[in-house]
Order: structure tokens, then sequence, then C-alpha cells
């Protein structure tokens, strides 16, 4: 084991512990029902989801969200973002909570972003079941997972990107949420030269990543941005890629893409990295959380 996937590991027991101490400290919202660890693909370990719904509305159709955690592509499973979701489908949401394949443990790219095109083929065939309102689906991601989920976007608009990689969807998304998002790997790569970068790039790629050909395209401005559909970010003083949130942004506003930016600063609370997620029930989380909400609103149908 080297010494940046020691990093990575001693980095992943860490977080779990602090993620494990606040999971034990919150609780579900009242009014809603769960169906846990649904098998959408062949991993049984990371292909599972659960769905979320108001109680009692199973059967009705309602406006449906996919949700991508974060975790820096190397940690974290559905159950981080568990609360957070729940809170969005007490809201008036089914809510599919998605774990998916991480770097070092389950391959190389393209198998992290495979499945959240499984996962979408998965609510496209039980839309029925489950009630999914497929002419009102919203994709939202929170750091990695809004990298993870803007990739995805990317390969939807790009036939070329669509053929090479072999991925469709059915759905249409009519928005995206990107919760504190990482999205321009060249600033790091290009500009501060960090190393922990290429060792990213490797896990991401595979060792000969230098000459793969989907590499510039994990820098989502290198896709097709201006086919996205409209995107709500939201940020915070304290949140370490705030920077990125922004600069992402204004590459909305110059490809044209409507687009909504919530960044905050604490009023009681000091506003880290994917502070709305881990503490759905901060004023400031919730007010970030039904802005994004109304701003879905207005695009759907």
């Amino acid at each position: 084991m080297g010494f940046h996937e020691f990093a990575v590991n001693k980095f992943c027991g860490l977080v779990n512990k602090i993620d494990t101490k606040r999971l034990k400290a919150q609780s579900p919202p009242e009014g809603v029902e769960c169906a846990f660890d649904i098998l959408y693909g062949e991993d049984k370990l990371y292909n599972l989801l659960d769905v979320y719904y108001p109680e009692g509305k199973l059967n009705e159709k309602l406006p449906v969200i996919i949700d991508v955690h974060g975790g820096a592509w190397y940690y974290g499973t559905k159950d981080i973002n568990k609360y957070y979701c729940m809170e969005i489908a007490a809201k008036g949401y089914k809510v599919v909570n998605i774990s998916y394949r991480l770097l070092l443990k389950s391959g190389v790219f393209p198998n992290n972003l495979s499945d959240l095109f499984y996962a979408q083929e998965w609510v496209y065939k039980n839309a029925d079941k489950f009630g999914f309102d497929l002419n009102n689906a919203y994709i939202v991601g929170d750091s990695a997972g809004a990298h993870l989920a803007a990739m995805a976007l990317a390969v939807k608009c790009d036939e070329k990107l669509k053929s090479e990689l072999g991925f469709d969807s059915k759905i249409d998304f009519k928005a995206a949420g990107f919760i504190c998002g990482v999205f321009d790997i060249e600033y790091y790569r290009k500009r501060l030269k960090i190393p922990a970068v290429g060792f990213f790039l490797k896990s991401f790629f595979g060792k000969d990543y230098k000459t793969n050909k989907f590499l510039p395209y994990v820098t989502i401005k290198n896709c097709k941005v201006e086919s996205f559909p409209p995107v709500f970010m939201a940020t915070g003083e304290k949140d370490f890629m705030r920077r990125q949130v922004l600069s992402f942004k204004q590459v909305l506003d110059d490809r044209g893409v409507e687009n909504e930016l919530c960044d905050l600063k604490g009023k009681k609370h000091r506003l880290n990295h994917v502070y709305p997620v881990i503490f759905p029930l901060w004023e400031e989380s919730e007010f970030v959380t039904n802005n994004m909400l109304e701003f879905f609103k207005n695009y759907g149908v």
C-alpha cells in the first residue's frame, strides 16, 4: 500500500467516525415511509438504493429526485445522506437515494458513473410501482456526488460520449441540484500541481490516465454544458469548494444555462462543506433545500 492509498484509507476511517456519531444524534422526520436496500445492479454491496416517500403515498404519482452522495469518490454510501433525503421526501417528493461503486474498492471509471445510469434505468422501470412522476424528475448531488451527477448530465447531452461509454437514460431531468460541488479537476492538476491529484486520476482511470480519452471530461466545463437542464447550486462561506462552485456558475452563465446560486453566510452556524446535507434541520440548510425545491417547481410540468 502506497502513501496516498494509506492516506485515503485514514481519511475514510476518520470521516466514517464523524458520520457515525452524527447519524446517531439525528432521527428521521415523521410522516415518511421507506423502502430500504433495493438492489439495482450486480454489486450487492454498492448497487443498493432506498426510496423515501410521504406516508401513505406509495401509489400516488409524485416528483422524483435521484440523490447522489458525496465522499471524495472514495467514501460513503447512501446512508450518510438518508436523513437529508427523508426531509426532502417529507416535503412531497419520492426520493431515490443511491449507493454506487467507489474508487479503490470497486475498480475504475466508468464503474461509478455507470451506476448512476443503472439507477436511472431502475427508476424508469419501477415508475409505476413506486409512483415516480418521470415528467418531473430531478437529480441532486453533493460534493463528489455533484461531480458524478454533472458527468451523468454531460453524457446525456453528448452523443459522442453516450456512444463511447455505452450509457443512456430514458429519463430527462427537468433540473439538477449541486450542493457544494467539485467541477474542475484541471484547476488542481494544471495550476496547483498537487501530487494527490495524480493519485486520484490513477484511481479514477487507471495507471494510464494521462492517455485516457475520457480524462478531459472529468472537468465539467469541457463537456457540452450548454445543453444542461437548469441548475441550482449551493455553497457557504466556509465551504472549501466555494471557489469551485462560483467558478462553475460563471461557466453556466457563459453557456446560457439557467441557474441559481445560494451562497450563504452563517447566521447561527459555521457553514462548512455540504452543510445542507449533513445538518438538514439547520435554518440555513432548510433555506437552501426549500429554495432548491422551489427552483425545481419552476421547471416542472
